[in-house]
């Protein structure tokens, strides 16, 4: 057989024989296929039956010659394209395919990992379909059910994959195979966990579902009536218009923050007033010293101190002294005051300007350049510590948008959203002892039941299911994962596995569940405050889970399980996990730094 082809391009398993052909040119192609009888023959030779319906050929082939030679050496029988081949004057054909199946792998020139992942995968499900009801048996102890499954399921699942290997894109699939654990919410097979413990007392756990399920009220009050076509949802892509919303909320806040406090600080203290004129009618005493005379009109608007005006001079150095006198002071304190008073005596009463009526406070360049050098180390520092909590928030936020009625989506739960939170406002200062939960769960329990609804009333409601399939968010019982195309300005469907309605029911009822116990959310509110009115189509809301509780990672994994998929639209909102990224008031404080 190596007069007709190298022995390295030879492969054998038993009776089995694998025969390989690289061809960058027609002619080595024609020469591949005018050797292939030949070695058929040769077989024969030994006393060896072929089994031509067993054999098959893979060809992967493209060029300008492709084409050409695709319809000279191939035709189609019976629907099936055949590999035509001579031998002695009479054709002999092969089926051409694109895969093989040998010792339960695939075997192509295209994508073979994922054919053989897709392979074992739904044989896989036929073993376990075989032996669930011994896998659900509830007699059978846990320990042997495991070790069963292990044994039948997962050892067909595996077998294969460690010789083929696997691509991204199916251990990704793999990965999103497994359901999420009914009590643990993880995902690995090889990874059991034990049954989730109430962290709360029973008494006090019953009180907190009492007090969830009346605000829970406010949720079911506000489902909509009519299942009319929703607006579009708020895209999760292109979010830059809902961004910059955030960012104009954000430097109003810092704004309405900033006015209040220099409004609070424009009046001075009383003692301020006292001598306003203090010495005007002193005639202003020669300069002397190194430097000459600092004229009034060079004196830079900067170095007046805040608050001061033309009837308003700044503390003097006797006043300084008393307000200092008030607390404890170091003897270095003293020193520095002593070496100031002995250095500058005259710098610091030639700045009185005798026309206005108040008094310029002269600095020296190199304090200016110090104090700058200082503000920008600080400011650093803060978007260094900015930049390390945006790393954090990747293992604990997520970001929701809320559609709101302004935006004609009548999914839109705003308006109940807000309804719970003044009952709970109103409660609190009313009779505080009555709450014993937060409102950042509150108003995420409120958001949960609320979804759980729509999910439950999906069922037995037709015009909204059709309505739901109309928006492109189902796709026969199981919801899509969407993803935001820029170009089309709209959700199109995105390459994973859609999820099933009843794991989209069991994991809304877990995280339902996981809102009432403590010590799993972390913050869940609003971006900017939330009305009775919105003006804006979106709210943005933060969720933040903690990470110190089976329960808070259990509701972390959930909620990233059901991120980007089509059943938050329900209630007119999309979720995706938090990004790294600063933000507004970061890099506004950014700005002013560079410019500084």
């Amino acid at each position: 057989m190596s007069e007709h082809i190298p022995l390295q391009s030879q492969t054998s398993y038993a009776d089995d024989f694998h025969l390989l052909w690289e061809f960058s040119t027609a002619q080595e192609f024609k020469r591949a296929c005018a050797a292939l009888p030949k070695l058929l023959a040769c077989l024969q030779s030994f006393g060896m039956e072929v089994s031509l319906e067993k054999t098959v050929a893979l060809l992967a082939i493209k060029g300008p010659a492709a084409a050409a030679l695709l319809k000279q050496y191939t035709k189609r029988v019976n629907g099936v394209r055949v590999l035509r081949l001579f031998q002695g004057g009479e054709e002999l054909t092969l089926p051409l395919r694109r895969e093989h199946d040998y010792l339960g792998v695939k075997i192509s020139y295209h994508h073979y990992e994922r054919a053989t992942v897709k392979h074992r995968t739904s044989l896989a499900w036929v073993a376990f379909n075989r032996l669930h009801s011994l896998l659900k048996h509830q007699l059978i102890p846990l320990r042997k059910r495991v070790l069963l499954w292990q044994a039948c399921v997962w050892a067909v699942l595996r077998y294969g994959l460690t010789a083929i290997g696997l691509d991204p894109h199916s251990a990704q699939q793999l990965r999103r195979l497994s359901k999420p654990c009914e009590w643990c919410g993880d995902s690995q097979y090889t990874r059991t966990t034990p049954k989730l413990r109430s962290m709360a007392h029973s008494a006090e756990q019953g009180q907190a579902q009492a007090e969830f399920a009346q605000f829970g009220a406010y949720m079911k009050a506000g489902l909509p009536s009519s299942t009319g076509a929703p607006s579009t949802a708020p895209s999760l892509g292109d979010m830059e218009a809902t961004e910059e919303q955030a960012r104009e909320m954000d430097v109003d806040r810092d704004r309405r923050r900033t006015q209040r406090d220099e409004e609070d600080g424009s009046t001075p203290p009383q003692k301020w007033a006292k001598g306003d004129n203090k010495g005007a009618d002193r005639p202003l005493e020669p300069a002397s010293g190194k430097g000459g005379q600092v004229l009034k009109d060079h004196v830079e608007p900067s170095s007046k101190t805040p608050g001061s005006g033309s009837n308003q001079p700044p503390p003097t150095s006797g006043q300084q002294e008393t307000s200092r006198d008030r607390g404890q002071r170091t003897d270095r304190d003293r020193k520095q005051d002593r070496d100031q008073s002995t250095q500058r005596p005259q710098q610091q009463n030639r700045g009185w300007n005798q026309q206005h009526g108040y008094r310029s406070w002269p600095t020296r360049r190199g304090d200016k350049e110090d104090l700058k050098e200082v503000i920008r180390a600080m400011g650093r520092l803060s978007l260094r510590l900015e930049d390390q909590l945006s790393v954090f928030s990747l293992d604990v936020e997520f970001i929701l948008f809320l559609q709101t009625d302004a935006s004609g989506n009548k999914f839109s739960i705003t308006a109940s959203l807000y309804a719970a939170a003044q009952q709970w406002h109103r409660q609190k200062e009313s009779d505080p002892a009555s709450l014993t939960q937060p409102m950042r769960n509150i108003l995420l329990y409120c958001l949960f039941s609320a979804l759980l609804e729509r999910l439950e009333k999906l069922e037995t409601d037709s015009d909204m299911m059709a309505q739901v399939r109309l928006m492109g968010l189902v796709e026969g019982e199981a919801y899509l994962f969407l993803q935001w195309d820029a170009a089309q300005g709209k959700h199109i469907k995105a390459q994973v596995e859609p999820l099933s309605h009843r794991e989209a029911v069991e994991s809304v009822r877990m995280l339902l569940r996981l809102a009432t116990f403590p010590h799993v959310v972390g913050r869940f509110h609003t971006l900017r405050k939330l009305t009775a009115t919105p003006s804006g189509d979106v709210i943005p809301f933060t969720l933040m889970a903690q990470n110190r509780t089976a329960e808070s990672h259990q509701l972390y994994n959930l909620m990233y399980r059901l991120a980007r998929n089509s059943v938050w639209h329900l209630i007119g909102a999309t979720r995706r996990p938090t990004k790294i990224g600063r933000s507004p008031l970061a890099k506004q404080l950014d700005r002013m730094i560079q410019n500084l």
